[in-house]
């Protein structure tokens, strides 16, 4: 299959992983030029006409959602008795690896995805879209724009829709049926229920445990897993992990998503989300948002369902850890330096108001200091803008994209019956694949004169810390030149003992 054109439109390009219902190759749109993951179905999945009314409804359901942390689905179609979806094309590390790799995660790192996670259920939720199946197994960290841990939610084939337009949801399942995987699901959906929303809230509960603590809420064969889920109260995080300092306010939260009973949960997503921030404080906000979030360390990196690891640091290999740690140490070093001195100053200035050098080097700096502030405000504002922008194309994109796979899927099944198509229907699709290669040359004009000032922000930037690197070498010199007289007052000589301590 590699190298072959899929459905006229899909070049595979290699495997990417299998599962049990299907494979997913990394595919490029041969009209549009972009890089697809392409999951296709098993051919004897797709004999099965639910479990074929079901993965179609993945594609439509999923296409209902325009959110930074859901993988889009763009296509949708079937050749040669195989059905397959187009989706966005994710590079990360599944949490359920990261986990396993690297243990259980501090709290401050969990909550910033289970922020972002129930940002994304929230979205769902408001669409009419229940997933019934979030595990870390669906869960990818991918790096964005510098950003490291921004979440994507796979994976809504099971998903129920509850919309009023999608009355047909309650017959694609049949009573006896269960859909979810049993270390994640409800108790309500042990039953064979379909389940309403608060199904997620309790998988998120589920999900919490695992990153604070390393651990499944439960184990056992699925019987065991559903009397646990049924009948037997859920531990502590805390009490399962003792040495993490998981705060107690975080315990509750997760014990209220985990209750037996629907309605002792958070009865939304949102709900869930606003305990969330509260336990975060104003300042720990999610990606989506833009909000500022604590940087994590370097993880290995695969394409979702590929099986081998890219980009992973070892530094065994690569460089001994001194060599890579010791600029970090120093630049460190020099900036403790720098505030020391800056304090020093301050105070010698406050004591002494004739030591004009100092006031003059003082006011200089504090002026590149609101310069610098500045430009990182401009800058924050050009990266919110750039991401609106990138956002609303994208969401456009997957909808035409879609619309030309439902007119592609009518074509096929067109000539599946040996009838030729429409021309009228042959210039919809030329239509709307010119549409998305408009959309894509918009964006682009858009973003030009943003990316133009974002780069003259960063040489300005450059250039004030620079003076800044200037003003601090002229105050240290200055404050060294007074230090003598330091030990005469207490205030000045606790600092001159703090600047020689951290100067070793």
């Amino acid at each position: 299959m590699i190298g072959q054109v899929f459905d006229e439109r899909y070049r595979i390009v290699r495997k990417l992983g299998q599962g049990g219902t299907g494979e997913v190759y990394l595919a490029e749109h041969v009209n549009l030029g972009r890089q697809d993951a392409l999951k296709i179905l098993h051919e004897k999945l797709a004999a099965d006409p639910e479990f074929v009314a079901r993965f179609r409804r993945e594609a439509r359901a999923t296409n209902r959602l325009h959110h930074p942390n859901i993988v889009s689905i763009f296509d949708f179609g079937k050749l040669d008795g195989r059905y397959y979806l187009a989706m966005e094309l994710v590079t990360g590390e599944r949490l359920d690896g990261l986990i396993q790799r690297t243990g259980p995660m501090a709290p401050v790192r969990a909550l910033h995805i289970l922020s972002q996670l129930a940002e994304a259920v929230d979205h769902a939720h408001s669409r009419g879209v229940v997933h019934r199946d979030l595990k870390p197994d669906n869960l990818v960290l991918i790096e964005h724009r510098g950003r490291a841990d921004v979440l994507k939610v796979l994976d809504f084939g099971i998903a129920k829709i509850i919309s009023g337009d999608a009355v047909d949801s309650v017959t694609l399942s049949h009573k006896g049926t269960i859909y979810g995987t049993p270390s994640y699901m409800a108790p309500e959906q042990f039953g064979g229920g379909i389940g309403d929303p608060r199904v997620d809230i309790y998988a998120i509960g589920c999900i919490a445990f695992y990153l604070l603590t390393g651990e499944p809420l439960f184990t056992g064969h699925l019987l065991q897993l559903l009397e646990q889920h049924v009948n037997r109260p859920a531990d502590r995080p805390s009490a399962r992990r003792p040495t993490a300092r998981i705060a107690p306010e975080l315990d509750e939260l997760v014990l209220r998503c985990l209750a037996k009973k629907p309605q002792e949960r958070y009865q939304s997503a949102r709900d869930l989300l606003h305990a969330i921030e509260r336990l975060q404080g104003a300042g720990a906000r999610t990606a989506t948002g833009r909000r500022t979030h604590k940087p994590a360390s370097a993880e290995p990196r695969d394409t979702v369902g590929a099986t081998e690891w890219s980009g992973q640091i070892d530094f065994q290999h690569t460089a001994d850890v001194r060599d890579v740690l010791a600029p970090i140490g120093l630049a460190i070093r020099a900036r403790a330096i720098q505030e020391v001195v800056r304090s020093l100053a301050q105070t010698l200035a406050d004591l002494d108001g004739s030591s004009l050098p100092l006031f003059l080097v003082l006011n200089r700096i504090k002026q590149l200091d609101d310069d610098l502030a500045h430009h990182d405000a401009q800058q924050a504002a050009l990266d919110g803008l750039t991401e609106d922008l990138e956002e609303a194309t994208r969401a456009r994109e997957a909808s035409v994209r879609f619309a030309l796979g439902e007119l592609h899927y009518e074509r096929s099944q067109i000539l599946a019956r040996g009838l030729s198509p429409d021309p009228a229907l042959d210039q919809q699709i030329h239509d709307l694949e010119a549409r998305v290669i408009a959309l894509q040359t918009d964006l682009e004009e858009k973003l030009r004169p943003v990316t133009d000032h974002s780069i003259s922000l960063a040489g300005d930037r450059a250039t004030n810390e620079e003076q800044a690197t200037v003003l601090y070498a002229e105050l240290e010199r200055l404050v060294d030149a007074e230090l003598p007289r330091c030990a005469r007052h207490p205030q000045l000589a606790s600092l001159a003992a703090r600047l020689r301590s951290v100067r070793g």
